[in-house]
């Protein structure tokens, strides 16, 4: 049996906006200063929720 899954939501975020993967590196942390108008854009277009701090 084979199971493909396609991102969606939240995890398609990631796919459109995210760092490249470095192998034997960990990932960058998100900043506040990450969030910027393309990106709030990007999830009200997928339809996720930001919710200010």
């Amino acid at each position: 049996m084979a199971f493909l899954l396609t991102p969606a939501g939240p995890e398609q975020l990631f796919l459109l906006f995210g760092d490249d993967p470095l192998s034997g590196h960990q990932p960058e942390l998100w900043t506040p200063e990450r969030f910027t108008p393309a990106l709030i854009a990007l999830n009200e277009q997928l339809g996720n929720i930001v919710i200010p701090e």
